[in-house]
């Protein structure tokens, strides 16, 4: 299970904004849809090193290492609102926190 985090609320130029955002992390859930036999179909983050401190070391002779990490998602993971269909766009909502 993931857990939640209080939204960062910040003024920026007189104007009130908060931060929504979250870490990515493996495992992480993405999105849900239902294939053509019915059958529920999710998709999520994974997080893997594609190459590790140990594995670089040996291109630069044991002077110095790093990690590079793979991250592998849907465009649609993420934080976002949806406006009502009656509203249609987030501007016309008040949102209070």
């Amino acid at each position: 299970m993931l857990k939640s985090r209080v939204p960062e609320v910040r003024i920026l130029q007189g104007r009130r904004f908060i931060d929504l955002s979250h870490p990515l992390v493996h495992g992480m859930p993405g999105f849900r849809m239902a294939a053509p036999d019915g059958e529920s179909i999710e998709y999520s983050i994974s997080v893997r090193p594609f190459l590790t401190h140990e594995e670089s070391r040996k291109f630069y002779h044991g002077q110095c290492s790093f990690e590079v990490t793979e991250v592998k998602m849907q465009t649609s993971v993420g934080t976002y609102l949806d406006a009502p269909r009656k509203v249609r766009t987030l501007a016309r909502l008040l949102l209070r926190i």
